[in-house]
């Protein structure tokens, strides 16, 4: 299972994305090496856990996981959160910056105590026209070309239980033929909705 982690990392590395997205893994930049390491210590992980649950967002944010190469972290997440301090070496490029979705992500994952694996339907970081730093939704197109992506990552896992955050999440689920519950995604005022679905869902 580990070569299969390596193998998937290496096909997001090597994905030509459109204009307005960063690869966050590509070979263009030399410092997507961490990105790269990062989320392929973060699969290892997860996998020795075997997650009942696969928690699926819509996209990377700036500040988040295009940083860091993992999903719903910050590079202060990856420095100070027990999971990660305490279990492998991530590495960060900049001075720990902090995300607030990933922030609230993780104050409700701590409380209800199991971890998802978690991943975006689309992997790769969408930004407005001319804002690298900015977010935007993917495109339906976008969604099309990643499906691949996810139904590689929940065959690798053996996921059988899926939540959707938002959604643009919850149609990519649809078309690879899978129902999940739908939760608001924190952002944007979304924190107490997305806090009690989650409890919800995790705790039935």
């Amino acid at each position: 299972m580990e070569k299969r982690i390596e193998e998937f990392v290496e096909e997001l590395a090597r994905e030509r994305v459109g204009e307005n997205t960063t690869n966050q893994y590509g070979y263009d930049a030399v410092k997507n090496e961490i990105r790269r390491k990062n989320l392929t210590e973060y699969l290892r992980l997860m996998l020795e856990r075997r997650p009942r649950w696969i928690l699926v967002s819509e996209a990377p944010g700036y500040l988040g996981m295009k940083l860091t190469g993992v999903p719903f972290t910050s590079e202060r997440i990856l420095m100070t959160h027990w999971f990660y301090k305490a279990n492998r070496n991530f590495e960060i490029e900049f001075s720990g910056i902090a995300e607030p979705s990933a922030t609230i992500v993780w104050n409700v994952l701590d409380t209800v105590g199991e971890l998802p694996l978690m991943f975006p339907a689309y992997p790769f970081h969408p930004n407005r026209a001319g804002e690298p730093k900015s977010n935007r939704t993917p495109t339906d197109s976008e969604l099309r070309t990643s499906e691949r992506y996810l139904r590689e990552l929940i065959d690798i896992f053996k996921i059988e239980k899926y939540i959707a955050v938002g959604r643009k999440a919850e149609t990519s689920l649809k078309k690879l033929g899978l129902e999940a519950p739908y939760v608001r995604h924190p952002a944007n005022g979304g924190a107490r909705m997305f806090r009690e679905g989650i409890i919800s869902i995790l705790n039935s």
